[in-house]
């Protein structure tokens, strides 16, 4: 008696709904960080448009400002 087995597959096809929903996980974790960058990056430009006055009364010096906006956006 012979048993006959299938050849092994090399690639398995994968579901279009499994793609789709693994393509969605991989974008639900990308927004929340392209969203904390984009804030950074406007929060540094408006910092750079800061006259010393209204440097100090948010309590920062002209020289922690610009040390602030040389940052890249994805440092914290």
């Amino acid at each position: 008696m012979t048993i006959r087995t299938a050849p092994p597959a090399r690639w398995a096809p994968v579901p279009r709904r499994t793609a789709f929903a693994a393509l969605g996980a991989a974008l639900a974790g990308i927004v929340p960080v392209l969203r904390l960058w984009l804030q950074r990056i406007e929060t540094r430009r408006a910092l750079a448009k800061l006259d010393t006055e209204r440097l100090r009364d948010v309590g920062l010096s002209a020289a922690e400002a610009r040390r602030e906006c040389r940052k890249p956006f994805w440092r914290a």
